[in-house]
């Protein structure tokens, strides 16, 4: 008997990076907050993920 079974979130997650100063909130399946301290630090943060 095979379940299909989707990932699911029962509590609030969020990944902080110290380094680069970013705070990633996650609220669903497909999608997130970014939050940096400058616009810069988000575009860079953009430019390396799609790198």
């Amino acid at each position: 008997m095979r379940m299909l079974l989707r990932p699911y979130l029962f509590n609030k997650a969020y990944f902080i990076n110290i380094n680069k100063n970013t705070n990633i909130h996650i609220y669903d399946d497909s999608s997130c907050d970014l939050l940096t301290t400058s616009p810069e630090q988000q575009e860079m943060f953009i430019i390396d993920t799609i790198n």
